[in-house]
């Protein structure tokens, strides 16, 4: 009877390594199964970095470039602008176009209504008088 036992238990014994073996080796299948799609996971996801970063590269040197043509235009309208208005102040040319005799600028009210500068208690400033007109497109956009 003992060796019946014995038997048996030594049968179960080998029954159970091999369902330990085959557990191991479904485990082993699984963790290399996992490992191929972690590692095609992780080379998309590098895959995908590598496009944004070469795509955000080419966006900044397109803005950098959007920046200087910007700039250059802003500058040559400033330019512009500031040439337009000299030409309509005179610079540039001996004609000054007609002013009234010097006596007159000292009287009261002169320039009201015909320059339409304002009354002659406003400010300069407020007038829009004084001061060079000429700006380059640093003022412009907020520089000095």
């Amino acid at each position: 009877m003992f060796a019946n036992v014995r038997q048996e238990v030594q049968i179960q014994k080998a029954a159970l390594s091999l369902e330990i073996l085959e557990s191991r080796r479904k485990l082993q299948d699984q963790q290399v199964a996992l490992s191929r799609d972690m590692d095609s996971k992780l080379k998309g996801i590098q895959d995908q970095q590598a496009a944004l970063s070469n795509d955000l590269m080419e966006f900044r040197v397109q803005a950098q470039e959007n920046y200087n043509t910007l700039t250059s235009q802003l500058s040559e309208l400033v330019d512009y602008i500031n040439r337009g208005g000299d030409a309509k102040k005179g610079k540039g040319s001996s004609n000054r176009g007609r002013q009234p005799p010097p006596d007159d600028r000292s009287r009261p009210g002169y320039g009201d209504s015909s320059r339409g500068r304002g009354s002659r208690s406003e400010t300069a400033r407020k007038r829009g008088g004084g001061g060079s007109h000429r700006r380059d497109w640093r003022y412009w956009i907020g520089g000095s």
